[in-house]
């Protein structure tokens, strides 16, 4: 699956909307409009969208995020999501798992 592709599930899963852009780098963003203007969207890159991404699906369900030496394993309802570092970098693998885990919830959604 691409990052896009997750990215899309995962948007799904939060009950996000918006289009897709590209940045320079490789980027992409969901930018979606909301009351008090466009947000950038890319859990798989920023901190504070994984974060927000894993609480909206904890509103939902029963997740449980545990984080290691070496990786980041997500839970949810009898399922798990994980993910291992790459380059030293825990926090890429932690989002990497929380997106994974939600874009497994948008591909059983309706």
């Amino acid at each position: 699956m691409t990052d896009k592709e997750m990215l899309e599930l995962a948007a799904k899963a939060a009950g996000i909307e918006g289009e897709w852009h590209e940045g320079g780098g490789n980027t992409l963003a969901l930018v979606s409009n909301k009351p008090n203007g466009q947000i950038n969207w890319n859990p798989l890159a920023d901190d504070g969208d994984a974060l927000r991404l894993a609480v909206e699906l904890g509103r939902r369900y029963m997740i449980v995020i545990e984080i290691g030496h070496s990786g980041a394993d997500v839970q949810f309802d009898g399922h798990a999501a994980e993910a291992f570092e790459r380059n030293d970098d825990i926090r890429a693998a932690t989002r990497l798992a929380v997106v994974r885990a939600a874009a497994e919830i948008g591909r059983n959604m309706p």
